[in-house]
């Protein structure tokens, strides 16, 4: 079975604060997307989700980066600010 880490647990693994994984959650359409689950007050992270999600930010030296992803604008939003 899957193993499910607490908020906790996956703020460890990944080096940043429990607060900084709230704010990935509730900005989840503009920010790192990693899924969790809620089940009540509760969430919880899968462990595979994790480190898929670290596994992506490899950087090797020497080779060229990957393109970041665009950023979908808001409908009606103009490109000059």
């Amino acid at each position: 079975m899957e193993r499910f880490l607490t908020a906790e647990e996956a703020a460890e693994m990944l080096n940043v604060t429990v607060n900084t994984l709230a704010q990935w959650r509730a900005n989840r359409a503009r920010l790192r997307p990693i899924p969790y689950v809620r089940s009540g007050l509760r969430v919880r992270y899968r462990e595979s989700d994790i480190v898929k999600y670290l596994e992506t930010r490899i950087i090797v030296p020497g080779q060229p980066r990957k393109k970041p992803r665009s950023v979908r604008h808001r409908a009606g939003a103009t490109a000059t600010g």
